[in-house]
């Protein structure tokens, strides 16, 4: 059984499609399907990490990981979004499981790793949650330079990218909290 994830062009997986095996792969152009996916196929034990948007430092945006498929992402406010994909196997080599992010009392929780429970039961999956909008990388990370100094965003940058993760926090429409 092949182990990857593909994704379409349009919803119920129909168009064209790319595959990705496992790894991390960031969608430059049309070509490449930068936001034109609108459902996904996600392999048995694999889980497809996905977010709206990519910068040099990953991804960042609405995310959400799926450990299946999905015939319209529309649902998901993804639909044509997609910029940055990680695969990876929903269980590592020491054991561990991968427990997709979630709401837990109003607060989204990110997916990740856990130890299996003794009696091998996992944590009840309520399906796909979207994140909050994660802020671009540049606006979190200052960089060091080749002489050693710390290179901070120019302030106008800073206030760009402050101002479109408002809007993008907006337009998500989701009933958590965000920090800011």
């Amino acid at each position: 059984m092949p182990q990857d994830v593909i994704i379409y062009e349009h919803a119920n997986f129909q168009g064209r499609s790319r595959t990705f095996g496992l790894g991390t792969y960031r969608v430059f152009d049309s070509n490449e399907m930068n936001d034109m996916t609108s459902s996904i196929k996600v392999s048995k034990g694999l889980v497809a990490y996905v977010f709206g948007h990519a910068d040099s430092g990953g991804g960042y945006g609405l995310s959400a990981d799926f450990l299946e498929d999905c015939a319209d992402l529309s649902q998901f406010n993804l639909n044509e979004m997609i910029s940055y994909i990680n695969v990876f196997n929903a269980e590592n080599p020491s054991g561990h499981i991968w427990v997709r992010g979630r709401l837990v009392n109003g607060q989204f929780v990110p997916g990740h790793w856990e130890r299996k429970r003794a009696d091998g039961s996992l944590l009840p999956d309520s399906g796909v949650v979207v994140s909050p909008p994660i802020p671009p990388h540049e606006l979190i990370q200052p960089t060091v330079t080749s002489g050693g100094t710390i290179a901070v965003p120019d302030s106008a940058v800073v206030k760009n990218h402050i101002q479109s993760f408002r809007q993008m926090r907006k337009r998500a429409h989701l009933d958590c909290k965000i920090p800011v």
